[in-house]
């Protein structure tokens, strides 16, 4: 079994059609229905076109040599009775295309966003377990394409279906056994379907973490953090080695494969190929008897061809289906994981503000790990008193900043806000009243505003300028011609390239633009200057002079101005 309730290689269990519709439709069905007609007139068109074809063959062919005037009408009837369903078939393709662009992007970003959503729920312990993560990387990759393909399959088996049944009734009107032997010979390409599908769904289950590892080697080359280090480290040639031969592997595996299903697919076609020559030969035969005329010769022999044909496309868009349904459980298992469903069903009323954020007996692990990085951690936050914690690397400081954050749930004791458990509070307004600046916190690609807006959307641009003065950027804004509105990245169109400082500073900026109680700050001062560093935590106190701070460093120059300084050593405070 997988890590997340996947299932067992080689006994795939595909969702039912019913579910997979619910999990992949957004809530407006008239779209889907406006789809569904436009492909249940495109499956009656090649019944029409045969009809066409009849008519136009038996009126060339009652007319007397020498003399077609008799035959005329009946010939222009019947290449207009053609053309007319050549245009309308046009006009359908276009509409249904165009339309069914339309519903395959809605229908995709309906499933991308629902994939979006519930990864923003799911707590960091969970995503920082490997089975999971390829799970989750399963249902990224379907999320993108399947549920539009779903659809498409969806119609494609109706028109399969409505142009079978047509031509199963035009063979029908000659010989009962006809689309019965159609039918029949059908029967091992379904086998083969079948194989094929579950062979594919198995691939992609034993070489999930080949991919995904694949997709990130190629991305850490052109990466904007880790280039720099493999190329300076002359670490490319072997990167370029290690992901070739990955490829390779990945590669040659999905060969096999395609070699297997082509080998079944020569012997299950040429099945189907003898039945439909066999029908030719008897339908040729009941021409010779006069039982058939030329045209009805020419629209059965093509009956028969369009009825394998259409029991072709109908086993394919079955087996498409199952397919689908069978990898949109990845997307349907991560959409399902308990873990998202972070929230209880009704929330403690919020604190007043200001309020203390207090640790009582908190002890927490990664999952994986022996030993536990905090043991029995007690703190109290006053609202207006700034705290260092200092300690050496390994000591558990960065860790005990994500728990604040509420990122990591402790394994015993708790974090109370206002004497609420935070576990009680809705997270959403519990991040509301915290400012969290992490040890790799960095700035997005967009520009300054959007950065320090998405953090503080009601800040104002007072508020904005204010954070920017405290980070020590106010200087540098001023001498970029666009400002706030300067795009952050090279990459980005006119888009400012920032030093590791600076990008620093625009992280607590953006940290310093919200309206909290309390600010958590691991390494402020990284980057700063001495004289900067010195004046943070001063100019924090007159700035927001009710708001409780806990600043990690090692910096004594950002450090001095504390009220109390806590040293955590092997996880415990002393």
């Amino acid at each position: 079994m997988t890590g997340s309730g996947g299932l067992s290689p080689g006994k795939p269990k595909p969702l039912a059609l019913a579910t997979a519709l619910r999990l992949c439709l957004p809530a407006a069905r008239g779209p889907v229905v406006l789809q569904l007609l436009f492909l249940l007139a495109s499956g009656l068109i090649p019944l029409a076109g045969l009809h066409a074809m009849r008519l136009l063959i038996d009126a060339v062919a009652s007319a007397t040599p020498g003399n077609p005037d008799a035959a005329w009408p009946n010939v222009l009837f019947a290449v207009g009775f053609a053309a007319t369903i050549a245009l309308f078939g046009v006009v359908l393709r276009s509409l249904s295309g165009w339309h069914g662009e339309r519903l395959a992007r809605a229908v995709t970003d309906h499933a991308v966003d629902r994939l979006q959503r519930q990864v923003a729920t799911i707590p960091l312990a969970r995503l920082d377990d490997p089975k999971f993560h390829d799970q989750l990387h399963k249902a990224g990759q379907e999320a993108a394409a399947r549920p539009a393909r779903l659809i498409q399959d969806v119609g494609a088996l109706l028109v399969a279906l409505v142009m079978l049944l047509s031509m199963v009734w035009t063979l029908g009107s000659v010989a009962l056994w006809l689309p019965i032997l159609a039918m029949l010979a059908a029967a091992p390409i379904a086998w083969a379907r079948a194989r094929q599908t579950a062979a594919a769904y198995d691939w992609q289950e034993r070489h999930a973490n080949d991919q995904r590892q694949a997709i990130y080697l190629g991305s850490v080359l052109g990466s904007k953090t880790a280039s720099k280090d493999v190329r300076a480290l002359g670490m490319v040639s072997t990167l370029l080695a290690r992901t070739a031969a990955m490829r390779t592997r990945l590669r040659e595996s999905a060969l096999r494969l395609a070699r297997e299903r082509a080998f079944v697919d020569i012997g299950v076609q040429a099945i189907a190929s003898l039945a439909m020559f066999a029908a030719y030969a008897w339908l040729g035969w009941q021409a010779l008897a006069g039982a058939l005329t030329i045209g009805g010769l020419v629209m059965q022999a093509q009956a028969v061809q369009r009825a394998q044909n259409g029991i072709r496309d109908l086993l394919s868009a079955r087996a498409a289906l199952v397919e689908d349904r069978l990898f949109l459980q990845h997307l349907q298992q991560v959409l399902d994981d308990p873990a998202g469903v972070t929230s209880p069903p009704s929330f403690s009323p919020m604190p007043d503000s200001p309020a203390v954020l207090a640790v009582e007996g908190l002890t927490f692990g990664y999952p994986g790990m022996t030993a536990p990085v905090l043991l029995g951690i007690d703190l109290r936050l006053q609202p207006g008193e700034h705290v260092a914690l200092i300690g050496r690397n390994g000591s558990g400081k960065s860790t005990l900043v994500k728990l604040l954050a509420g990122l990591y749930e402790p394994e015993s004791g708790r974090i109370a806000f206002g004497g609420v458990d935070v576990r009680e509070l809705d997270p959403a307004a519990f991040a509301e009243r915290l400012g969290v600046l992490f040890q790799d916190s960095a700035p997005l690609e967009m520009t300054l505003r959007e950065n320090l807006q998405l953090a503080a959307p009601t800040a104002d641009e007072a508020r904005l300028a204010e954070a920017l003065e405290l980070a020590g950027l106010t200087e540098l804004v001023a001498s970029w011609p666009r400002g706030l509105d300067t795009p952050l990245g090279r990459r980005l169109q006119d888009g400012q390239e920032l030093s590791a400082g600076q990008a620093r500073r625009v992280a607590l900026a953006r940290v310093l633009a919200r309206d909290v109680d309390v600010l958590i700050l691991d390494e402020p001062a990284a980057f700063l200057d001495e004289a900067s560093a010195q004046a943070l935590l001063p100019a924090l106190r007159r700035a927001r002079p009710r708001c409780a701070v806990l600043i990690v460093d090692h910096r004594p120059a950002a450090l001095g101005a504390a009220d109390r300084t806590l040293l955590l050593d092997q996880g415990r405070l002393r």
